[in-house]
């Protein structure tokens, strides 16, 4: 399974989750059994999002592009994000664009401190625990974004998967199995840090079993897609719904 085809399943279980909280908020569709599977199937779309993250830290060859483009898509996706669950311009809660450049910055402190050796490593070390702890404050107290700060936790979890591929097979017996390992415990993470609910995540390991490390697309306008497609559904789903009851 390509990295294309796992951000698809995200996309997917994501739209689901989110159809089902704008028609739960305008009325139309009540809590109930339907209900409570679609959010149950939401839960797998932001682990998976964190695992596209790592892969994104791991391979992109210049990250700062990488940054610039989660800054951007956070501010666009924040109106539609506001309106799409909450029916009206709500400050006190950010899109999660935010909790992933957050957890984007930290696992860049990560890849730093593996590049270095000896004593300096162990600082590079300390430097990423102190990122994450920063991190999971700013997300949970300053900008409460998606997730608040188990969001940031879990991603910096995940992140271990990008140690050097000798030591992850030294200690775990393969790569795949540290990746399943590392994103299970994000999961759990999430699950005792932010919601219950959030153990139906755990369904999302059998993506990252069957991804096989290929990128799976060529060119920038799947890439762009992949990014827009948040505030694009979010957008929609305003537009469908909600608006039509403030009218």
């Amino acid at each position: 399974m390509s990295a294309l085809a796992i951000k698809i399943i995200a996309c997917v279980t994501m739209l689901i989750d989110h159809t089902a909280a704008t028609l739960n908020m305008v009325g139309i569709l009540p809590a109930g059994l339907l209900y409570e599977v679609m959010r149950a199937i939401g839960r797998i779309a932001f682990p998976l999002f964190c695992f596209q993250l790592v892969l994104g830290v791991r391979y992109t060859r210049n990250p700062w592009k990488y940054l610039l483009r989660l800054g951007l898509f956070a501010l666009l996706s924040e109106i539609p994000f506001d309106f799409a669950l909450w029916g009206k311009i709500y400050l006190n809660y950010q899109n999660v664009y935010f909790t992933l450049l957050i957890g984007f910055l930290a696992t860049l402190v990560l890849k730093w401190a593996i590049t270095l050796s000896g004593k300096k490593q162990i600082l590079g070390f300390a430097a990423w625990v102190a990122a994450v702890a920063l991190g999971a404050w700013i997300a949970e107290s300053v900008l409460r974004t998606d997730y608040y700060g188990a969001g940031v936790i879990a991603i910096a979890i995940m992140s271990l998967s990008i140690l050097p591929d000798e030591t992850l097979t030294k200690v775990f017996g393969s790569v795949k199995l540290a990746r399943i390992l590392f994103f299970g415990a994000g999961v759990l993470a999430l699950t005792f840090l932010c919601s219950l609910t959030e153990y139906f995540a755990l369904f999302g390991i059998v993506f990252v079993w069957a991804y096989n490390e290929q990128r799976g697309y060529r060119g920038e306008l799947v890439k762009w897609c992949g990014y827009a497609f948040y505030p694009v559904h979010l957008g929609i789903l305003a537009l469908v719904f909600v608006l039509p009851t403030l009218l």
